[in-house]
């Protein structure tokens, strides 16, 4: 039965110091086979390999003469070597040798008669490998062949620093990257933040002081698009079964009005639910103004719960749009509603007066006219300014009520009675 390597005291740390270099399992290099090609050639044998010592393997990093990858550990040559890690690890001829004679690479193929390995020494102290020749046939080995595996074993220890430096260094490089990368994803967020609530200031100081609907979603849009560098963006408002587009900046051809049976913002019209599309190919409502866009976010803008019109950004850029754009948006729907009801109640509001003026000045005409015919023209004439019209009547049912007879008109000049 082959006798088992001694065990190792610091073998934790030995197998940290190997786990280090992220070596084992990885594709041959030219510089280790070198080194490898050297080291047979300078021994004369048939059989040299760079051997690292996993717990529970040994791996061969580079090897000539051999087929295998690997072996396990407790029948390996080379664990023995790294218990002894001051000098070479020479075994003359392992049929004399009680420790190797009834191991199966000494009884069976590659059949060993003589080993000899150079201990890996990393510069922390740790023995994680073995550059070793093997030969079929029993010998010894010369002080300069010992010199030799010395140099080699060292230079192999040279090319994993080596390695394992300019693998830190790429790691390093890569992370100060991504360090960079989430700088400038941090400097693009405050900046776009910082943006976004100019625009949102911008639009609320707008719409607190614009009275006119159109003036005050012409704002929004131009804002937006000035801002944010959004390409496309338009405002449809609600009426009946519609959708009557109020601005729009960066359509060359877009639809006036939408049936709000049709497209993503008719969709968007009857659930009020926002939508975000990374895609909008793959959306069956989408209606394809241009072929170039491919994202699109739309929010409802609504009144007291109902929804009386949307919002709608799209882009021709795949990713461009994303949750923060569908946030900004609703906000921006928020204001625009608050704009639409605070232009109803003014609207309320003027023709309140506009009434109570009309009725102040019809009155005033009652009280200085002498007959029911002058009051009623006079009635006739304020309701078609009142109401910016060209002609106003008044007539009176027969007292069958069955027919009506005109008693009174206002014909704007040049218009014909009747």
């Amino acid at each position: 039965m082959p006798t088992p390597p001694q065990p190792i005291p610091d073998e934790p740390a030995r197998q940290a110091a190997l786990d280090q270099y992220q070596i084992l399992d990885t594709p041959s290099e030219e510089a280790f086979d070198e080194i490898v090609r050297l080291a047979a050639e300078i021994c004369g044998t048939p059989i040299a390999m760079v051997s690292l010592i996993d717990a529970h393997r040994q791996w061969f990093k580079s090897r000539i003469g051999l087929d295998a990858t690997e072996t396990a550990r407790d029948i390996a040559f080379c664990a023995h070597g790294i218990t002894q890690p001051e000098d070479l690890f020479v075994v003359p001829d392992a049929q004399r040798d009680a420790r190797f004679a009834d191991n199966p690479l000494v009884t069976d193929a590659p059949n060993v008669r003589f080993y000899a390995g150079m201990p890996l020494i990393t510069p922390e102290g740790h023995a994680v490998g073995m550059l070793c020749v093997i030969d079929h046939v029993p010998h010894d080995i010369t002080l300069a062949q010992r010199r030799a595996l010395q140099v080699l074993g060292h230079q192999v220890v040279t090319q994993m620093e080596q390695r394992r430096q300019i693998r830190e260094l790429q790691d390093a490089v890569a992370a100060f990257a991504i360090s960079e990368q989430r700088a400038q994803k941090l400097v693009d967020e405050s900046q776009r933040q910082a943006r976004t609530l100019a625009l949102l200031d911008q639009v609320r100081n707008a719409m607190a002081y614009d009275l006119d609907l159109d003036a005050a979603i012409r704002t929004m849009v131009e804002a937006s698009a000035a801002v944010l560098g959004y390409a496309y963006i338009s405002v449809y408002l609600r009426k009946g079964d519609a959708l009557n587009l109020m601005h729009q900046f960066g359509y060359t051809n877009t639809a006036p009005v939408i049936p709000i049976t049709k497209g993503v913002i008719g969709r968007v019209a009857r659930s009020g639910v926002p939508v975000l599309l990374a895609d909008i190919r793959a959306d069956p409502d989408a209606i394809l103004v241009d072929p170039k866009i491919v994202a699109e976010v739309c929010v409802p803008v609504c009144v007291r719960d109902a929804v009386v019109g949307v919002l709608n950004v799209e882009s021709t850029q795949p990713g461009a749009l994303g949750p923060d754009d569908r946030d900004l948006l609703i906000a921006l729907g928020d204001h625009v509603s608050v704009v639409i009801e605070r232009a109803q109640l003014y609207a309320d509001q003027q023709r309140t007066v506009r009434e109570t003026l009309l009725l102040n000045r019809v009155i005033a005409a009652a009280a200085a006219a002498t007959d029911v015919t002058t009051v009623l023209d006079e009635v006739c004439s304020e309701l078609a300014q009142a109401f910016d019209v060209p002609q106003a009547a008044c007539a009176l049912l027969d007292e069958d009520e069955a027919h009506l007879t005109v008693v009174s008109e206002y014909c704007a000049p040049g218009r014909p009675s009747g």
